[in-house]
């Protein structure tokens, strides 16, 4: 058990990997206060657990290979449980506990029951904004807003292609119709959203302040929006297409 600032990191791997990961964890603890605007002092640190290896993590947690970690909550408190090692062709223990504990601060911010009222599209959309972010040791910060290959090639591809996920419809699917592809295009929308222009950013804001007071349904986002839902799709679909 490693006990840093803002974390309470159980592994049975190297005591040196686990120091590293309390860096990084505590330095995207910080950065998600400023995003999210989170002054609160934390109760009680936050639990993270990291296996020694994939197989021991697939073994223990009966997972299948293509599960990096996971984000639970329950009674008690709300936990990340990831492992030590690469996950798919791009990921690592790195990009994984960004993830995951994207959703841990969500939960902090929102609370359980707002958290399960927000629709995953927000949800699931900040955790892959985050989990493309780094640690710049020799700046000694963490770097958002970099953009993950694999997600935006999938979303250009089918964009191209014509057989892409609407707006809308990316915004009505139910987390149990959350598929990989959902995801990048959850992505997508908000980052287009944040690095667009201010006007842009202030509706996502506003946005993720009506999830705070509860949680936000279609119509909320609709309204705080205010535009015709093709014609701010067309802009998306251009901007996205010319990122590199």
């Amino acid at each position: 058990i490693y006990e840093s600032r803002y974390y309470r990191i159980k592994s049975n791997t190297k005591p040196a990997y686990i120091k590293v990961y309390a860096i990084m964890l505590d330095k995207f603890y910080e950065k998600f206060c400023q995003v999210f605007y989170w002054n609160k002092r934390l109760r009680r640190k936050l639990p993270v657990y990291i296996y020694a290896n994939q197989q021991e993590f697939m073994a223990r947690e009966n997972k299948p290979r293509s599960v990096g970690g996971f984000f639970q909550w329950g009674f008690g408190g709300a936990k990340v449980v990831a492992y030590h090692g690469t996950f798919g062709t791009t990921g690592n223990t790195f990009t994984v506990l960004a993830h995951e504990c994207t959703h841990q601060f969500e939960w902090l911010v929102l609370g359980a029951t707002a958290m399960s009222r927000t629709p995953p599209w927000i949800i699931e959309g900040l955790a892959v904004f985050f989990e493309s972010s780094y640690y710049d040791v020799a700046r000694k910060k963490v770097i958002v807003g970099t953009i993950p290959y694999d997600r935006l090639r999938l979303v250009q591809m089918m964009i191209r292609r014509g057989n892409y996920i609407p707006i809308e419809t990316l915004m009505k699917t139910p987390k149990h119709q959350f598929s990989a592809v959902h995801y990048a295009h959850a992505w997508a929308v908000i980052y287009w959203m944040i690095f667009t222009s201010k006007q842009n950013r202030r509706v996502f804001n506003q946005i993720w302040e009506t999830c705070k007071k509860g949680g936000i349904t279609f119509e909320q986002v609709k309204q705080i929006i205010k535009v015709d839902f093709k014609v701010w799709e067309e802009y998306w679909k251009k901007w996205i297409l010319k990122l590199k």
